[in-house]
């Protein structure tokens, strides 16, 4: 079933499609002839039929039906009205929903997970702070009509396959809660990572099994290792004393490595192990780029490895 809720303890793990784009060869005048808003409306949370994008018109599709919070039945009726159709999923979000008794609740535990959480195998982070876009305020009025009312979400990833998690009240049960989210594009990449293809293949996937095993394979719990990193900064095993990079001005040259890592990471905005290996790979990206000479800060930032920028963070226990 497209929704599942299971119980560990008193804590009750909500399953779901968060939300799935259909495209279709269909003209829209025909897809809406057949699903009617007043049969479908009461079978999900919202859904829409629109016009293709234009990358989508350019593989023959005119339409697409979009979903949020499917019921099965929604599933089973789309399914059986298209069968025969030419389709394809392009869009599909997976969803694990941690209820919580109140929405402080609910954003303190992602917060929590936030400075926790990295992604295997990919180096891809960005944590958006609403706080910090004062300007977008319009967005954040309509995110809160939508049931999203925390400051913060955590992206994890590249576009075709990315992990996400944010603070809301559940599609399915109503409640504040945990929102974690994988979200797949395109319908070969879809097929390789779910195994989906059809409407059928949803109706008898096992959310919870998939979304877990994906969890344990790419998710993992680390936090900033500071003596580690703090060492680096300073070149502590130079026997330089002096702090490297925005370091340098700081008056009294720090000598405690975790301090001065701890400085290092306020200074730069840096809160969390994603974090920070975000930090470096876009550090050696901008240092690639430049033009003339390098500071000796960009010289040892350039050559590092991907295996010690791991060492800068390590597994919580």
């Amino acid at each position: 079933m497209p929704s599942e809720i299971k119980s560990e303890g008193e804590i009750e793990a909500v399953f779901s499609f968060d939300k799935v784009r259909i495209n279709t060869r269909l003209f829209m005048s025909q897809l809406r002839k057949l699903f009617p808003p007043s049969e479908l409306e009461t079978l999900c949370k919202t859904h829409r039929i629109n016009k293709a994008t234009s990358q989508a018109s350019k593989g023959g599709f005119r339409s697409k039906i979009e979903v949020e919070a499917p019921q099965g039945k929604f599933l089973e009726i789309v399914g059986e009205r298209l069968d025969g159709e030419y389709y394809r999923i392009s869009n599909v979000e997976i969803a694990m929903d941690i209820p919580c008794r109140h929405e402080f609740e609910s954003m303190k535990q992602t917060d929590a997970l936030i400075e926790i959480m990295t992604k295997r195998y990919t180096h891809a982070h960005f944590v958006y702070d609403a706080e910090e876009h004062p300007q977008q305020s319009t967005d954040r009025k309509a995110a809160y009509k939508e049931g999203k009312y925390g400051e913060k979400t955590g992206y994890w990833g590249g576009k075709g396959f990315r992990f996400k998690i944010y603070p809301r009240i559940s599609k399915i049960t109503g409640l504040p809660c945990s929102h974690l989210e994988w979200t797949i594009q395109g319908a070969s990449n879809i097929k390789a990572i779910t195994g989906i293809y059809t409407i059928k293949d949803m109706l008898k996937f096992d959310m919870e099994k998939w979304f877990q095993g994906k969890f344990d394979k790419f998710i993992e719990f680390k936090e900033i290792d500071h003596l580690i990193h703090g060492r680096f900064v300073q070149n502590m095993k130079r026997g330089m004393k002096e702090a490297c990079g925005l370091l340098d001005g700081i008056k009294g040259k720090l000598e405690n490595p975790e301090l001065a890592s701890r400085l290092f990471c306020m200074i730069e905005r840096i809160y969390s192990a994603a974090g920070l290996k975000q930090f470096y790979k876009k550090e050696q990206k901008r240092i690639k780029r430049k033009k003339g000479n390098r500071t000796s800060w960009e010289e040892r930032v350039s050559k590092l490895p991907d295996h010690k920028i791991q060492s800068f963070t390590r597994p919580i226990k």
